[in-house]
């Protein structure tokens, strides 16, 4: 029996709680400004706190203890709802059947 490790950073939880509150698409200069956890500099997409954002969402992405799937669009960041999963994952098997 596989146990789960728990690889998230009190950080990672924080971001992970605040998109579970979310229904509509996040930017991350949004997600930067409404937290607090990532510093002030909201403009600028090479700064340290935009860097840390983006390895905390793959972090989150990556990790075995979320089980929920990340949308990453256009559009925005957030969690995929039962529909949304259901369409992003037809389009995922979609792709590996043209691929076969």
């Amino acid at each position: 029996m596989t146990t789960f490790v728990n690889d998230l950073t009190t950080r990672q939880w924080d971001l992970y709680d605040y998109l579970k509150k979310q229904e509509d698409y996040k930017h991350l200069r949004d997600i930067m400004l409404e937290t607090g956890l990532y510093g002030d500099d909201y403009d600028n997409h090479s700064s340290s706190g935009s860097r840390a954002l983006r390895k905390d969402i793959r972090a989150l992405k990556k990790s075995g203890i979320i089980q929920t799937t990340i949308l990453s669009t256009s559009k925005g960041i957030k969690l995929a709802t039962k529909e949304e999963y259901a369409a992003y994952s037809k389009r995922k098997w979609d792709a590996i059947g043209r691929v076969i």
